[in-house]
């Protein structure tokens, strides 16, 4: 198999022991019925596939590469019912993602867990407040402090208010005129930049009509089909690229959308 190929069988096996009938329910989804049991038969016999079963007596057979290679792996439609491996034994079959392609898992510094003098480091951060203390205008507070002054220079006299701070109207808004409007509306026009994966893109129709027409898909179904394939050029994730090949092929053929 090519590295395309072992990328979506890492995808689509599990890296657990998983009964072998929900591996092939797996399988099933990403390929649909029609190749579910080749893809999941060759990856058996490749290696790409692990396979053990645990007999009724609870003693466990782990199955070798070689073993694989004479083992062949069967279900009726549709594939919930049940599935077999010839030549038969007894037991329950389990089935994982080889190691030897295994993508290794390692556990990161935040998840590791720490140690009691680790822990009695750590003191909580002192919070700050983020209210601020309220400032009174210069000019109040001026005339504020000359009041008070001439009362106490004039004790018999009537006390000297403050002189109230004064509202200042509220401006009315200028009316927009319309060559103002017009401006606004040309500052506000995204230009669009050139296409650049509009080429590849369009290599790609042919494969997805024929996806389409051969194994009954979507255009969606036919899109991905090709992305798991690291066939469509662009930036972005793999969804992201997807669904740019989709819409180009629904636009430019005029494929109707899938519900």
């Amino acid at each position: 198999m090519n590295e395309a190929e072992i990328k979506i069988a890492q995808k689509v096996l599990p890296r657990d022991w998983t009964p072998l009938l929900d591996v092939v329910l797996g399988v099933g989804a990403f390929f649909k019925r029609d190749l579910d049991l080749v893809m999941i038969n060759r990856y058996a016999h490749e290696g790409l596939l692990e396979l053990r079963l645990v007999r009724p007596d609870g003693t466990m057979t782990r199955f070798s590469k070689e073993d694989c290679a004479h083992l062949t792996i069967s279900a009726p439609f549709p594939r919930a019912e049940g599935v077999c491996v010839e030549p038969y034994q007894a037991g329950q079959y389990l089935g994982r993602l080889a190691e030897s392609i295994s993508p290794a898992t390692t556990t990161s510094p935040v998840d590791r867990p720490m140690a009691p003098a680790e822990e009695s480091m750590l003191e909580p951060a002192p919070t700050l407040s983020t209210e601020l203390p309220r400032v009174e205008p210069v000019a109040e507070l001026a005339s504020v402090a000359s009041a008070e002054l001439l009362g106490a220079l004039n004790p018999g006299a009537s006390p000297v208010e403050p002189p109230r701070r004064s509202r200042k109207k509220k401006r009315s808004r200028k009316k927009t005129t319309y060559q103002g409007a017009q401006r606004q509306t040309k500052k506000r026009v995204k230009r669009q930049g050139p296409d650049r994966f509009g080429e590849s893109d369009r290599a790609l129709f042919s494969e997805m009509t024929k996806l389409m027409k051969d194994e009954q898909l979507s255009v969606e179904e036919a899109a991905g089909r090709l992305g798991a394939l690291d066939k469509i050029k662009g930036r972005g994730n793999a969804d992201s690229r997807k669904h740019r090949l989709a819409k180009r092929y629904r636009d430019e053929r005029g494929e109707p959308k899938t519900p």
